[in-house]
């Protein structure tokens, strides 16, 4: 009888034992350009605009760059994540912008975390947290669609917010 609850203690020890070290399996472990894409993987509304150090020109009455919402979707595993550009300013149909409408953002293979380029092969400087965006890009080209080039041309700096 002595040595059966011997044993029966011995057995609950080992399987106390067995038990405890074992935690969650993690699973593979996230590679950094895919913890980049599940930061930049919002909806962010823009916050402010500035171009050349101030405020953007030529916008239509009434509007201001934080009528911009920016979405950005993206998959574990690619690179490439398409984004929507919604809230842009118009005047007349003529946008005055340097955003086209939707589009592709790609991640580098060296400095993904902090450039991405656009697929009309703008690239974009970037800083990204949980709850900001900020996006930095010297633009050239005439707006989308077909804006002044005196109303999209320099240095942009846009800040966004999660949403």
């Amino acid at each position: 009888m002595k040595s059966t609850k011997l044993l029966i203690g011995v057995a609950l020890i080992g399987l106390l034992l067995t038990y405890s070290g074992c935690g969650k399996d993690s699973g593979p472990s996230q590679s950094e350009q895919d913890k980049q894409v599940v930061k930049l993987k919002k909806t962010w509304k823009c916050t402010g605009a500035t171009v050349d150090n101030a405020a953007p020109s030529g916008l239509p009455a009434g509007y201001s760059y934080t009528s911009l919402v920016l979405t950005i979707d993206g998959t574990a595993g690619k690179t490439t994540l398409p984004y929507t550009a919604t809230g842009r300013p118009s005047n007349g149909g003529s946008v005055t912008s340097p955003w086209p409408a939707s589009g592709n953002f790609e991640l580098g293979s060296t400095d993904f975390a902090t450039v991405i380029t656009r697929d009309d092969g703008l690239p974009i400087n970037y800083s990204v947290t949980e709850t900001t965006l900020v996006l930095n890009f010297s633009y050239q080209g005439t707006g989308f669609p077909g804006s002044r080039v005196d109303n999209v041309k320099g240095a942009w700096v846009f800040t966004f917010a999660a949403q």
